[in-house]
């Protein structure tokens, strides 16, 4: 039997030990990418009862669940449970005896002999000066770096505060999130982000900023700026789209540092990395803020997350302590308003929206009404704000406009009679106009599974706006309803194939940093690495405009109406009110679970191979 949801085909019949059945479950778990408290969700929204602590449970023992629990969980999944239930039927007539565990077979008497104290610090020691060393010797003579692959062991830590230790770490004890600052006197893998990969890249830019130190003193002519990476780099549910998204901007920002650190000229600037973790919904960005105010030799702030009012309050704090900051990904209209140190290079909600009004009016033929799904949310500054800006432009295009409220995952004080993603899903189908996502990606899952659960044979034409990249950027999710075709704005457009040719300077540098890039766990064509790439670029280029090491008021200075015409999404020409002009708005099209496909560009497009050409005006 094929999943329905992508992942590995799963074939529950073939299950010949009630061990091989339980894997099998646990397999469907893990392709189905949600957690159990979201799995208990969605059963509860389809009137069942699926307790997360029960499946848990269920999923951690050899022995055969009961036949409610599994055909419960297989629905919440989105599969047909008739085989599931078949299996268990067939397997507690005819039991096979489960195969000894390789532990209890032929026990170890003898325990491991634990390393010498001083044996641990010394080899960490040595691997320092070996990484410096090499690093250097890379970059200076062009000998062979040395990587260490540490992912594993950052990977396995468990998101729960502990190993959070540091002047500048904090664990939030509600959450058990650790959040503040690493890279300073704490290692840059304190935060245990739950995305290995997300480890690896962090890793990497510890390196790389070790690196940057020695060059610096053998090239002291050379500035050298700190800048803090402030986003959430932690997820309160372990939900995989945040970190992806997460992950590839951070690389974005190792590619910018690498391809500096590889440069000789003197007023090339070398850049150190602090990681910044405000957690999930950036809940204490304002006092990472206050954290980084007192340290110096901050120069600015580059990442930011999520367009929501503490994120609006993390940026007043940021504009407040004299730190200017580039958003990678921020968009919604108002962010501009809320310092003058703010800057950002992604396209506002205003030009995505009318982008959007265009495409849907010119390609999608037959419309004369849509209907705005967003977030009852409202601290949720993006969506609402996004909802009036569609309004505005598929107004002025002459639609009708229907307008619905839903209740996002997160939210916490929302009325319960406000329906869920999941119900807003089920509810349009059968609209026979344009349905619009305007929520977060957390929640657009959850759409399209009420969507799927409703009608997936026949779904209503769908659009969603740049935050649903957080969804696509994550092959599980979005394997998950491959019957749903759906369209999304994008900012950035990334190659399908790797590795690139030499002349495309970014994404040969990415994949050679990052080799998963170019497997089933890398490339998303979602765009924020090269957002993440170009919001670093942008603050590199105005440091050696200066030709100095900057202060913080000179590096603010230095970006108003800077341009960047080797951007990796997009030329960048950063205007008067500190947004981009005519930045690059991608309309990308989803369908049978695959990567996204370009379907036309608006404003100046990058050149690149692999770009589809700029859309003409509806007709």
């Amino acid at each position: 039997m094929t999943s329905d949801r992508g992942g590995e085909e799963l074939d529950p019949l073939e299950a010949v030990t009630t061990a091989d059945f339980v894997e099998l479950l646990r397999q469907l778990k893990q392709n189905s990418g949600l957690s159990y408290r979201q799995l208990e969700r969605r059963a509860k929204m389809a009137g069942e009862v699926l307790p997360y602590s029960t499946l848990a449970m269920a999923l951690s023992k050899n022995t055969l669940p009961r036949t409610d629990l599994v055909a419960t969980f297989v629905r919440a999944c989105g599969q047909d449970p008739a085989d599931w239930v078949a299996a268990r039927k067939r397997l507690t007539r005819n039991p096979a005896p489960n195969p000894p565990h390789p532990d209890t077979e032929h026990p170890d008497p003898t325990p491991p002999t634990p390393p010498p104290a001083n044996d641990g610090v010394r080899r960490g020691r040595i691997m320092i000066m070996m990484v410096a060393v090499s690093a250097v010797l890379a970059l200076v003579i062009g000998w062979p770096s040395v990587a260490v692959d540490r992912s594993g062991a950052d990977g396995a830590l468990a998101q729960d505060g502990h190993g959070c230790h540091g002047p500048d770490l904090r664990v939030d004890p509600r959450t058990h999130e650790c959040w503040g600052i690493s890279g300073r006197k704490a290692p840059m893998t304190s935060f245990q982000p739950n995305s290995p990969l997300l480890s690896q890249v962090i890793t990497e830019i510890s390196q790389q900023n070790q690196a940057s130190t020695a060059i610096h003193r053998l090239q002291p002519e050379r500035p050298y700026v700190t800048l803090a990476y402030v986003a959430a780099l932690t997820s309160r549910e372990a939900y995989p789209t945040t970190l992806v998204a997460e992950r590839e901007t951070v690389e974005g920002i190792a590619a910018a540092q690498k391809l500096y650190l590889q440069r000789t000229t003197p007023g090339a600037p070398l850049l150190n990395v602090l990681i910044a973790n405000g957690a999930a919904g950036m809940a204490h960005g304002v006092e990472v803020t206050r954290m980084l105010a007192h340290l110096p030799a901050v120069t600015g702030v580059i990442g930011l997350d999520q367009s929501r009012q503490n994120t609006i309050n993390t940026i007043r704090a940021l504009g407040a302590a004299g730190i200017p900051m580039v958003a990678a990904a921020l968009t919604a209209d108002q962010l501009p308003g809320s310092s003058p140190l703010y800057f950002q290079i992604a396209p506002q909600n205003k030009s995505s929206a009318s982008a959007a009004a265009d495409y849907a009016t010119s390609a999608l033929h037959g419309l004369s009404t849509m209907k705005i799904y967003y977030s009852a949310d409202p601290a949720d500054v993006y969506s609402s704000n996004l909802d009036a800006d569609l309004t505005a432009s598929f107004h002025a295009k002459g639609l009708t406009i229907d307008q619905a409220q839903f209740r996002p995952m997160l939210a916490q004080s929302i009325t319960p009679s406000t329906p869920t993603a999941y119900q807003a899903g089920k509810s349009a189908c059968g609209y026979r106009g344009l349905t619009y996502h305007a929520g977060r990606a957390e929640d657009f899952g959850d759409f399209l599974h009420g969507i799927y659960s409703a009608c997936g044979s026949s779904p209503p034409r769908i659009m969603a706006d740049d935050d649903v990249t957080r969804y696509v950027a994550d092959p599980r999710l979005r394997h998950m309803y491959p019957s749903i075709p759906f369209h999304y704005t994008s900012f950035a457009i990334a190659p399908g194939t790797c590795p690139q040719a030499m002349t495309d300077t970014f994404y040969s540098t990415l994949d050679t940093l990052f080799p998963f890039e170019c497997d089933s766990t890398g490339r998303s064509l979602d765009g924020h690495a090269a957002l993440g790439y170009d919001a670093t670029l942008t603050v590199l280029t105005a440091v050696e405009n200066l030709a100095t090491t900057p202060t913080r008021s000179t590096l603010a200075t230095a970006l108003t109406g800077i341009h960047i015409g080797g951007a990796a999404s997009a030329p960048i020409t950063v205007g008067q009110n500190h947004t981009p002009t005519h930045k690059m708005i991608a309309i990308l099209t989803v369908a049978h679970g695959q990567l996204p496909t370009a379907a036309a560009t608006y404003g100046e497009p990058p050149t690149c191979s692999w770009c589809p050409p700029k859309a003409l005006p509806p007709k």
